[in-house]
């Protein structure tokens, strides 16, 4: 029995994967992100009509 405790301690220790964030963290920054892209949207549209020109939209 003693053999068979001492191979388990000799094998290397197994990568644990970083930890992953809960699922109302990951909905946070989700949000987050779409805030901040819709706020860029909104400056870039003031700034279009600042301008007097309009940007078009590339398909």
């Amino acid at each position: 029995m003693t053999a068979n405790l001492k191979s388990r301690r000799n094998r290397p220790s197994i990568a644990r994967r970083p930890e992953v964030p809960d699922l109302q963290s990951q909905l946070e920054e989700l949000l987050n992100t779409v805030w901040d892209a819709e706020a860029n949207w909104r400056l870039d549209d003031r700034i279009d009509l600042a301008l007097g020109t309009r940007r078009s939209i590339a398909h």
